[in-house]
């Protein structure tokens, strides 16, 4: 939709396009919380000698609780290096 009304003056199409972003951008952000909980616990798969000893220790969730994603602090590279000049 970008594509084709990005350049609108429209302010109707504009605060469409701003909210159907808002929209997906959250729910892009709840999936990456959950492929990372995923991930994490995935970790802590041991498989062990027979199928009696394995096991998965994942401990309590880390990147999501029952509220929705866990805000989630990244550090960005790229100020930290001089890139932004």
């Amino acid at each position: 939709r970008m594509e084709r009304e990005g350049t609108s003056a429209d302010l109707g199409i504009r605060g469409q396009i701003q909210s159907e972003s808002a929209q997906i951008g959250i729910a892009m952000q709840h999936l990456g919380a959950l492929l990372l909980e995923l991930g994490r616990t995935m970790l802590t798969l041991r498989m062990g000698r027979s199928p009696a000893e394995s096991v998965v220790n994942a401990g309590p969730a880390v990147y999501i609780s029952p509220s929705g994603p866990n805000p989630i602090m990244a550090q960005s590279w790229y100020f930290k290096t001089g890139n932004y000049k």
